[in-house]
């Protein structure tokens, strides 16, 4: 499958997040106030209303996404918050392959909720730090196309004044040869492209959008000087003419305009689109370090502070972030989990003055939490026990263990404590669901709150980890969710194609898969229905089903989300001859997420049929996702809403 169809299909699977969770089922920057990101890769995320209230309580007036999330916009309608939306890098190239694509994306993702919903919109972010190094010029042809498309549509839908375009880009798309910002200029392999997305936006009177991340320079080079990082004005400065530069944030910044400069464009307007510094997951990322950086960064905001090259003229400065992700990518470390200001259920993790008269941080209000009890390594069990490790691999690879790793908050657990803290960070992830702990059985005791003195004082520690924060992980009542059935083939896994595969390396048929429209491949085979039934069920023995189907790109990410808001269920019209199989299947790519997994035994070569209408009613499903019109058709006839996924 190549890899604009999985990002399709991947997308697809987020539009299903959104309707279910969302459905009820001028060319200069703005004046210097408080703004940060607000990113949403997070197992448990806050409800978009606290999360509005958590941005006006501590005075941000500005706020960044990362994607048109349909909650957070909903959530932002009427707020006072001014928005920059996202789009997300693997939406580039369908954007840049069309003006109309980049109209329907305006369409839904601006004008609607401008209109309608009375959300200040002021930027569209196209893409993130597309042209970064590591991505190895994947967006290199796509980024400014889709950039271009996005701002006709805006013209068209009468915002282009309104909204700008801007693409936030990594500080390395800039360099300098004599270390001093006075050599700044753009990187020779991207220079001219650079240049004319610069003119682009300076044309259409939109900002030029940069991050900038000194942990980041500490993290990469042990030699960097400390204090060089923050604002304290204690290390040695950088001398660069008659300039003399004491943090590296004014001297990254000021590198980049010696660049535009250098280019021609001396005033071209700059937002700081990311910078701050993360608690963990590093020797030197911690609470003080991040208390100590943020501290000053924000005391330069609310003071007006330029850099010296632009010292009249402060940059709008998004902080990163508002809240931890314990879903995050990893790359490149640890700490990708903890740039927060709060931890991911909104509460406090180190004090700050806000305004410079000791106004402090709020937390969130109303927040609800899963129930006290805990999944912890049982006294029984054996450390030696040569299991344990891929035990601890399992649960770490599920949920977040970035705690756990060298120069984290938690790298000087014991092995029975390393344990416990994964295998409870599993069970928390997989919001306590039941059979969650039992996963990892013979090795763990389950507790909740009542239990006894001495396993309380166990989970409690570890609960309370080092810094004396409480694990708290934000739930939703299981009272307030609805029950949600899910389709296995082509909805979590792709069926379809290693049938395909079996069948024209076993009968030298081709067939596209496109021809696969309806589920009687008796139909596409052109044979009769019992030697399809066979056919299919010869399939079931090889390597081709065993091994050969995939996840849905986006699926357990999506359903992840889902769980928070639904009672999922598995409702398949599997035969009960795979039944074994499937529920190993399900498990090992989707562990945790269902609460009930039924078989339809559609044809099947014995036993008797079951209706998928029937399952659902019998569950009090109130969704179906699937992929087959016929079973959508069947359930929507007796009340039950579906969700056809079109794979």
């Amino acid at each position: 499958m190549n890899y604009l169809l999985m990002m399709m299909i991947s997308m697809r699977w987020l539009l299903v997040t959104y309707v279910i969770i969302a459905g009820g089922l001028g060319g200069e920057v703005e004046g210097a106030g408080l703004a940060c990101n607000w990113g949403l890769r997070a197992t448990h995320p806050l409800p978009p209303n606290i999360v509005v209230k958590l941005l006006k309580d501590n005075g941000f007036d500005k706020v960044k996404l990362f994607e048109a999330d349909p909650g957070a916009l909903k959530a932002l309608g009427n707020s006072g918050i001014q928005v920059m939306v996202g789009i997300p890098n693997e939406l580039l190239a369908p954007l840049a392959s069309s003006v109309r694509r980049a109209e329907d994306w305006v369409s839904q993702n601006v004008s609607s909720y401008i209109s309608k919903i009375g959300v200040d919109i002021r930027y569209v972010a196209v893409g993130n730090e597309p042209f970064l190094k590591t991505y190895k010029d994947t967006y290199l042809k796509s980024t400014f196309p889709a950039l271009q498309n996005i701002q006709a549509a805006l013209i068209k839908a009468g915002l282009g004044r309104q909204v700008k375009v801007t693409i936030p880009l990594n500080a390395d798309i800039y360099q300098t040869e004599t270390d001093l910002p006075s050599g700044g200029n753009f990187r020779s392999d991207i220079h001219d492209l650079i240049i004319s997305i610069i003119k682009f936006l300076s044309d259409n009177g939109a900002p030029l959008t940069v991050n900038i991340y000194p942990f980041l320079s500490l993290y990469a080079d042990p030699h960097f000087p400390v204090e060089y990082a923050f604002f304290s004005g204690t290390t040695s400065p950088v001398v660069d003419g008659p300039i003399s530069y004491t943090n590296v944030l004014d001297a990254n910044f000021d590198t980049l305009v010696w660049a535009l400069e250098k280019n021609g464009f001396p005033s071209m307007p700059v937002i700081v689109g990311e910078v701050g510094w993360p608690t963990d997951g590093d020797i030197n990322a911690n609470k003080d370090n991040a208390r100590k950086f943020n501290q000053g960064l924000i005391n330069r905001i609310m003071q007006g502070q330029g850099t010296p090259k632009r010292s009249t003229s402060p940059p709008d400065i998004y902080v990163f972030a508002l809240i931890d992700e314990d879903a995050k990518s990893i790359q490149p470390g640890n700490f990708e989990r903890h740039w927060g200001v709060f931890n991911y259920d909104g509460t406090i993790k180190y004090p700050l003055d806000l305004a410079g008269n000791n106004r402090s941080l709020t937390p969130s209000k109303g927040v609800r939490y899963l129930g006290k009890q805990w999944c912890i390594m049982a006294p029984e069990a054996s450390v030696s026990d040569p299991n344990l490790p891929n035990m601890i691999d399992y649960a770490c690879t599920y949920a977040d263990c970035t705690s756990l790793g060298y120069g984290s908050s938690c790298s000087g657990l014991d092995v029975r404590s390393n344990a416990s803290y994964a295998f409870n960070m599993y069970y928390q992830t997989m919001n306590q669901q039941k059979g969650a702990c039992d996963h990892f059985s013979g090795f763990v005791s389950h507790h909740n709150y009542d239990c006894s003195a001495a396993a309380a004082a166990a989970a409690n520690k570890l609960i309370n980890g080092y810094s004396g924060s409480p694990l708290g992980f934000p739930a939703q009542s299981i009272s307030d969710k609805i029950v949600a059935a899910v389709d296995v083939d082509e909805v979590l896994g792709n069926f379809i194609s290693a049938l395909n595969r079996f069948i024209a390396d076993r009968y030298s048929l081709n067939h596209s898969l496109s021809e696969y429209h309806v589920y009687e491949f008796f139909k596409i085979w052109n044979c009769s229905r019992d030697e399809a039934d066979i056919r299919v069920h010869e399939f079931f023995k090889t390597s081709y089903f065993k091994t050969g189907i995939h996840p849905i790109p986006g699926a357990r990410q999506a359903l992840q989300k889902l769980s928070r808001f639904c009672n999922l269920s598995v409702v398949t019209s599997r035969q009960n001859a795979i039944r074994d199989h499937t529920i190993d299947w399900i498990e090992k790519h989707y562990p945790g997420l269902f609460q009930e997994i039924h078989f339809g035994n559609h044809f099947a070569l014995e036993g008797q049929p079951r209706l998928k209408s029937d399952i659902c009613r019998s569950l009090g499903a109130k969704v179906l996702i699937d992929d087959n019109p016929r079973y959508a058709i069947e359930c929507a006839e007796v009340g039950i809403r579906v969700l056809l996924f079109d794979f």
